[in-house]
């Protein structure tokens, strides 16, 4: 016991010597980050009066550059961007082509623009002396220009998606009702994995925001699925459409698991034989109602519905009599020892 303890002190010392050797080394190299709030990357050596590039301060294996910089105007605008009074420098490459440099910026951490342009950032690096890897933002209006979410965005004339503009769509009107569905006016729209956004036979005037990223209007649910269930080579990659009579008995449970009119739906299937009063989300694809286990919306055969639980300490499901497991992919039930 006493030669366990005295390596585990050792293994620490030796692991804390290693560290502390690498922050003294990186220090040394780099110097003191410029602006820790906006970039781990930027780094000005007052010693040697160089400011220096290196990703997240990992230069022994990410390494390091230094710029050619004015050192007493140079001021850092995100994770990867800077400029100084003569350029403007993505990572540690200056791309000052056309850009007006003392108004450019870096909005919500990625979106270049200045007073003339919104830009795009098309790779992740730029070439020496080229404008490639940058482009023009068509049409786009720097001054009424937000950020909707990471795939769109508008200002005072038009809608983007992804970097491009989305036709027939009421600006005024357009708004994110989740992370799959958005609408105007007019038009309900979801987008699938191909990055496409697509118009969906939903009544715009009544739709609403569900939790778990389900919409509804006036008749129908709507939710997105590019597969269903757990076998991930069942591609749908469509919506999936639940009609229901009275909105008020609509339930989300969570991502998988929704009711309505007394019928509980799994990945947006129905579950045959499930009683949505008593129904009960456990936890991740499992539930129960008075009668069943529920397991990735099929019925659980044998199990013991007063004792079924999630263990948080085992991160196992069971019950009186069983302990429930996947064994490649297939979901299996072990007796418990007595």
């Amino acid at each position: 016991m006493i030669l366990i303890t005295v390596f585990i002190v050792l293994a620490v010392i030796v692991v804390l010597g290693i560290y502390g050797i690498y922050r003294f080394l990186s220090s040394n190299r780099l110097g003191e980050l410029i602006n820790e709030e906006k970039s781990s990357s930027y780094y000005y050596n007052p010693k040697e009066k160089k400011t220096i590039y290196s990703p997240m301060g990992n230069w022994f294996e990410l390494g390091k550059t230094e710029m050619n910089v004015d050192h007493a105007t140079f001021q850092v605008l995100a994770e990867n961007y800077a400029k100084d009074q003569n350029h403007v420098y993505h990572k540690y490459t200056t791309i000052d082509f056309d850009v007006d440099i003392p108004s450019f910026e870096i909005k919500y951490d990625f979106v270049p623009m200045d007073k003339n342009h919104v830009y795009v950032m098309n790779g992740f690096y730029f070439s020496e002396n080229s404008k490639e890897g940058l482009t023009i933002l068509e049409d786009a209006d720097p001054n009424s220009y937000i950020q909707l979410n990471y795939h769109c965005a508008k200002d005072q004339s038009h809608v983007y998606f992804y970097n491009k503009k989305v036709p027939d769509i009421e600006v005024a009107t357009f708004e994110i009702l989740n992370d799959n569905f958005m609408k105007d006016a007019h038009f309900v729209c979801y987008f699938n994995e191909k990055k496409i956004m697509h118009k969906i036979n939903a009544t715009a005037k009544s739709t609403q925001s569900l939790p778990h990223d389900y919409i509804r209007d006036d008749k129908n649910i709507f939710a997105y699925r590019y597969y269903v269930g757990n076998n991930l080579t069942d591609i749908v990659d469509s919506i999936i459409t639940i009609p229901f009579k009275d909105a008020t008995t609509i339930v989300v449970h969570s991502e998988k698991y929704l009711s309505t009119d007394n019928i509980v739906y799994f990945d947006a299937l129905a579950i045959d034989g499930i009683d949505a009063t008593t129904f009960e989300f456990i936890n991740g694809d499992w539930a129960k109602d008075k009668n069943n286990i529920i397991a990735s919306g099929e019925i659980m055969e044998g199990g013991d519905v007063e004792t079924f639980t999630f263990d948080e300490n085992l991160f196992r499901y069971k019950d009186k009599n069983f302990i429930y497991d996947y064994d490649n992919g297939k979901l299996i039930k072990k007796p418990r020892k007595k």
